[in-house]
């Protein structure tokens, strides 16, 4: 989990990193972008005053072609403009939505977790309850005797965390005696050797 935590607040924050990446080159063209858009407004200002100074008639002909020609630039660049923007939004949402992902992950982790230490402090509850209850014996005296044998079937090697397993534990009177109770003992504990 702490890997998880590491890689939210820090590498997805690198500019390695694919959407972060994606960020700044986005952002990078929609300044170059507004920049482009200013100058070519200014173009189209320049043109017009051009041409409110031009006395003949050919001087008023370049100056509209020149005109013309800034007003076409100033609207490309207005397109390319919004368009920039748009790749910018688009690219800082996809980031925001891996850092969303990245942030319900590690709730999910952190709920595990917190299960799992809760179930272990069960289980350690459950075994010193047991171990006290051998202290008292019910019923009177209790003897053991070495001729009641157990034997357990159907316990698999593993069990996967959060799954139930079902076995069978049967206990043999090898006596020659009828017994009115039996007290058998079994406990099953497993650790997690990694720990959280």
């Amino acid at each position: 989990m702490e890997e998880a935590i590491t890689f939210f607040t820090e590498g997805l924050e690198e500019d390695i990193h694919p959407t972060k990446a994606a960020v700044i080159e986005a952002e990078k063209a929609a300044k170059a972008a507004a920049k482009a858009k200013t100058e070519a407004d200014q173009a189209v200002v320049d043109a017009r005053a051009a041409l409110e100074e031009a006395a003949t008639d050919e001087e008023k002909a370049t100056a509209q072609t020149a005109l013309d020609k800034a007003e076409k630039a100033a609207l490309e660049a207005a397109q390319a403009r919004e368009a920039a923007d748009t790749e910018a939004t688009e690219a800082r949402t996809a980031h925001d939505d891996a850092r969303v992902a990245q942030a319900r992950k590690i709730g999910v982790l952190r709920k595990a977790r917190d299960e799992a230490r809760e179930k272990l402090d069960d289980a350690k509850k459950a075994l010193a309850d047991a171990l006290a209850g051998e202290e008292e014996e019910p019923g009177g005296e209790c003897v053991a005797e070495s001729r009641l044998t157990t034997v357990v079937s159907g316990l698999p090697d593993k069990v996967v965390g959060g799954t139930t397993e079902r076995f069978t534990l049967r206990v043999t009177n090898g006596t020659a005696e009828t017994m009115d109770e039996v007290y058998p003992y079994t406990a099953v504990h497993a650790f997690d050797h990694k720990g959280f």
